[in-house]
């Protein structure tokens, strides 16, 4: 089993309106999200990016 994690935040102005994005390679299967975070700065638009795709990819490999 292999997993790749890719991810990405943003601001415009900082704070200012942000967003994150993750990518999960996961075998063989693509999960691509975008989230809207409201007013925030780039460095918490790109650890939101992080935690989320993280949570995620913890979702995918222990299903409950």
């Amino acid at each position: 089993m292999k997993a790749v994690l890719k991810f990405d935040g943003g601001s415009r102005g900082n704070p200012g309106p942000s967003a994150c994005a993750y990518e999960i390679d996961f075998d063989g299967e693509k999960i691509c999200k975008g989230i809207l975070l409201g007013e925030a700065t780039n460095n918490y638009a790109e650890w939101m990016g992080l935690l989320n795709g993280l949570e995620e990819l913890a979702e995918k490999t222990n299903p409950k």
